[in-house]
């Protein structure tokens, strides 16, 4: 099945008659592991892929977390060049010198050649998985890089502000009936926050509006929980920690925070949450009519009706 949906993005197998090498593998039990570097061996030699290691190191994010303890750490792919210890790094909006790097088996490596993935120490902040990263000559080259980046960010993110008038107030007054869910999220690694704000932004209902105030990485700390009481949120955290000092604020002040270490129940949760914020349709079922036939006084029980049911049933 896997391969009938890649041949209908144009990746035929050979044994099908296409161009498309593929491996069967198992990461359990090891097996065809040894023919899938074979089939990469031979594919590299007969593409004549080749780097040079003497150029400026560059190459892709494969991921990034935030550790409380070591800061962020990266999975990086050298792709040309060689990247040292020592080096200036700029990746997404993360920035600084490489202070340590580990390779696939956790040893520290002084110097990364191309083809080689490496855990590297020392940036500011966690890019994104597929975020290009390339060495500069210093800090203040690494430092105006992230600064145009971030001011390329503002503007394209800055939304248009609307003039307030009586007319815009009287037009959202009928807009004012629909309900808001707010959020904040916090994840250990890219990897997963990706997806989970995508299944998150997925969850849509014409009565609530479900706004993501935001989404990073690390554990919950004070200032998401202040932001939280602020803005009247609820903080989803994901296979990450909440500091001591987050979860008392976050206890006196009745700001709920929820861990999961699932995705689909983040969005089953939010699913029922959504559900209990709709307001309750009323149906009114007809089972019968009466006529009333004469009105009498009762100085006891007040007006009393005397009825003729045409139709249906009255019960009490």
């Amino acid at each position: 099945r896997v391969k009938q949906q890649l041949s209908a993005h144009g990746l035929t197998p050979e044994e099908w008659g296409g161009e498309t090498i593929m491996c069967d593998v198992s990461a359990i039990t090891g097996m065809g592991i040894a023919d899938l570097l074979e089939n990469l061996a031979v594919t590299a030699e007969i593409s004549e892929l080749t780097a040079n290691p003497q150029a400026p190191a560059r190459g892709r994010v494969i991921e990034a977390r935030k550790d409380p303890n070591r800061g962020v750490i990266c999975t990086l792919l050298v792709e040309e060049g060689t990247l040292e210890r020592g080096d200036t790094v700029v990746a997404g909006m993360g920035m600084g010198r490489v202070r340590t790097m580990r390779d696939d088996k956790g040893a520290n490596v002084d110097a990364a050649p191309p083809s080689m993935p490496i855990e590297v120490f020392g940036l500011s902040e966690p890019p994104d998985a597929g975020d290009a990263f390339y060495t500069v000559k210093s800090l203040k080259v690494a430092k105006e890089v992230i600064s145009e980046r971030r001011e390329k960010m503002r503007q394209s993110a800055t939304p248009d502000r609307k003039q307030v008038t009586l007319a815009t107030l009287f037009s959202e007054e009928g807009a004012a009936e629909t309900k808001e869910l707010r959020l904040i999220v916090k994840a250990d690694v890219r990897g997963s926050l990706e997806p989970l704000r995508n299944e998150i932004e997925k969850l849509e209902h014409p009565e609530i509006n479900l706004n993501l105030l935001y989404a990073g990485l690390g554990a919950v700390t004070r200032s998401d929980v202040d932001t939280a009481i602020a803005s009247n949120a609820v903080i989803i955290g994901f296979h990450v920690l909440v500091e001591p000092a987050a979860r008392r604020e976050a206890e006196r002040a009745g700001v709920e925070v929820r861990n999961y270490t699932v995705i689909y129940n983040v969005v089953d949760d939010l699913k029922h949450a959504m559900e209990q914020m709709l307001t309750p349709e009323e149906h009114e079922e007809v089972t019968g009519h009466a006529e009333v036939r004469a009105v009498f006084a009762s100085s006891r029980l007040g007006n009393i009706a005397g009825c003729y049911v045409t139709d249906g049933t009255l019960r009490f």
